[in-house]
């Protein structure tokens, strides 16, 4: 209902539906000041997942991309999941 200093995304936003990609400027809109997201963003073998660019999509709603890290086994995770943080400046 409100708006926080921080929200995080893990494996969440790769199963929107694109009718349901309000979600993306919903998400922007109550993050005050950071935005996380470790999201599979890589086209994979599967009808659940959506490949998108995350950093595009946040950017274009206004928050700024700081940190990105593409993500690997050694993280327990595949190749498919980058972890980005955004920042909302507040000029």
């Amino acid at each position: 209902l409100g708006k926080y200093d921080l929200v995080f995304t893990m494996a969440v936003l790769e199963h929107l539906h694109i009718d349901s990609e309000w979600v993306f400027s919903e998400t922007a809109r109550r993050a005050k000041r950071y935005l996380i997201t470790i999201e599979g963003e890589k086209k994979i073998l599967s009808k659940l997942h959506i490949s998108r660019n995350y950093k595009n999509i946040f950017e274009r709603l206004g928050l700024q991309q700081v940190y990105e890290k593409h993500l690997n086994q050694d993280e327990g995770l595949n190749t498919n999941f980058y972890a980005r943080v955004f920042l909302r400046n507040h000029c």
